[in-house]
């Protein structure tokens, strides 16, 4: 995740909501705003956070 690297304070998470495997979230916050994108096991592993590529 690019954009979480170049956001300074972003975090790449495990979603304590739900159990499906493989899935990872990242928060970030861009003009004063959280955002948050959710990362399937189907987004190529370059795109994925490392720990999460298999």
């Amino acid at each position: 995740m690019l954009l979480a690297a170049m956001t300074p304070g972003a975090v790449i998470a495990l979603p304590s909501f739900f159990d499906e495997p493989g899935w990872w979230i990242a928060y970030l916050t861009i003009g004063g705003r959280q955002c948050s994108w959710h990362i399937s096991p189907e987004t190529p592993s370059s795109s994925r956070p490392p720990s999460a590529s298999s």
